[in-house]
């Protein structure tokens, strides 16, 4: 009885060490990079695929930050202010580690 005890709980351990090793695993947040198509979907309430400052501000955002990204200054962010924005939050992320 204690030979078949050892046995199948040798056999647990070998198992449980495999299932582990092939465990997808998901990268952590700070290694994940922001998504500029993610944030023109959530915060693009026209859908003219820009941001303007009232759909910035709607969306929970000071204006301040707006004026940050907004490198034209022309009152809304289009796709290539929106990816330098994603860029500049991945990297913000990933130097707090969060």
């Amino acid at each position: 009885m204690r030979i078949l005890t050892l046995i199948l709980a040798a056999s647990l351990t070998v198992a449980g060490g495999a299932l582990a090793q092939t465990a997808p695993q998901t990268p952590a947040v700070q290694d994940r990079p922001v998504d500029p198509d993610r944030i023109i979907k959530r915060l693009d309430k026209d859908n003219d695929q820009q941001i303007s400052q009232a759909e910035w501000t709607e969306g929970g955002r000071n204006a301040r930050g707006f004026a940050r990204y907004d490198t034209d200054s022309n009152g809304q962010l289009d796709m290539i202010e929106v990816q330098a924005m994603a860029t500049a939050l991945t990297q913000r992320r990933a130097s707090r580690g969060q």
